[in-house]
């Protein structure tokens, strides 16, 4: 099921990929809180019961923003090409105008044992439907100082991520907007599917070589 939906998410974003190496990261994820009403126009959302199936698939760019830090840095800013996020057949209809992004607004954030947040992966983004305000999505490593727990080595876009030492919490959390009191949503990361996408200039040099990775996290 994973797999169709990447293939899915591949074909709505493909538009807003540009000619530099990217990554694609297709992640499952799981329900774990609702509180949308079952009437009304957020109905749709409302109905979708816990341990829901989601997908949420973003690309960006490996070249990060200038000004916004380096790999060699604790953090780092990539352009966002792309997302996709459908939750129990329902599709939050992300805003694919704002990319690619060039700001740290709407930019993948990598982070690598910074205080407090230790290894993290985060987006905020924005729904075009009126029921739901910002996206946000952030997988970290416990903040526990004294956890081993290593998602990467380095603020570079990871091609490997191990589900099992993200920290237990929601990783994917959108409401309506401040003062609606429509409702929120929460989700959780259970595995994730990645792939490092060649410059169309290599693809020949390069096809076989697509690094496909799938991890899955324990429940």
């Amino acid at each position: 099921m994973l797999k169709a939906f990447a293939a899915c998410a591949a074909m709505i974003i493909a538009g807003s990929a540009v000619a530099q190496t990217s990554i694609r990261y297709d992640f499952e994820l799981e329900v774990i809180g609702n509180s949308y009403p079952a009437t009304g126009a957020s109905a749709d959302l409302g109905a979708l019961p816990l341990g829901t199936a989601a997908f949420f698939s973003l690309e960006a760019s490996t070249q990060a923003i200038p000004g916004l830090g380096t790999a060699s840095d604790s953090a780092a800013s990539y352009p966002t090409l792309g997302t996709s996020l459908v939750v129990g057949g329902v599709d939050l209809q992300l805003d694919q105008s704002l990319f690619p992004s060039g700001s740290l607004f709407d930019s993948v954030q990598i982070s690598n044992d910074a205080p407090s947040v230790g290894d993290g992966l985060a987006l905020v983004t924005s729904s075009m439907r009126p029921d739901v305000a910002l996206t946000v999505f952030l997988i970290a490593t416990l903040d526990d100082p004294g956890s081993s727990a290593d998602l990467w080595p380095t603020a570079d876009l990871p091609t490997s991520i191990d589900v099992a030492s993200i920290a237990p919490r929601s990783d994917l959390v959108f409401s309506s907007p401040d003062g609606s009191g429509l409702g929120s949503m929460s989700l959780q990361v259970r595995s994730v599917e990645i792939t490092v996408i060649p410059t169309p200039a290599g693809t020949t040099a390069l096809a076989g070589a697509l690094l496909f990775v799938r991890r899955r996290r324990r429940i």
